[in-house]
């Protein structure tokens, strides 16, 4: 978490998998979710998709074993928005559907509606690119801050 904190995403992203594959229980679900969600908005920050794609990757496969968790869902749909693709954001738009229907914070909810809305506008637009990064700044900066 310290490295997260301090923008060395790739650093803790290595330790994760390090750990991971040489401890027996490996790394608890909430560590992989603040990798994931600090990661991926890091990585947006710096416009590095290559680091995002790969924390993605990676998160997928650790948060699935707990796909009924809110709030493991809600990060997973903030990392596909952030990689772009048509299938990441249709899968973004249930993830978020999901949260919302599992929150109480009527913030979030809101925010997350708009995400969906930003998304569903963008796979109608054939003028969008591939893996265009739908969240600005400061929206990465406020989700930062959650």
């Amino acid at each position: 978490k310290q490295w997260i904190n301090a923008k060395q995403v790739k650093d803790a992203l290595d330790v994760f998998k390090i750990i991971n594959a040489s401890v027996p229980k490996g790394i608890k679900m909430e560590d992989w979710n603040s990798l994931c969600w600090f990661g991926t908005l890091y990585a947006a920050k710096q416009k590095n998709l290559k680091l995002a794609k790969s924390i993605l990757a990676i998160s997928e496969a650790a948060l699935k074993s707990d796909k009924d968790n809110a709030s493991y869902r809600d990060t997973l749909g903030v990392a596909r928005t952030v990689v772009g693709g048509k299938r990441r954001w249709q899968n973004a738009i249930k993830d978020f559907r999901m949260y919302i229907d599992n929150t109480n914070d009527t913030t979030h909810k809101e925010r997350r509606q708009q995400f969906i809305d930003s998304l569903e506008s963008a796979l109608e637009d054939p003028s969008r690119k591939k893996y265009e990064n739908l969240l600005t700044e400061d929206i990465i900066d406020q989700l930062l801050n959650e």
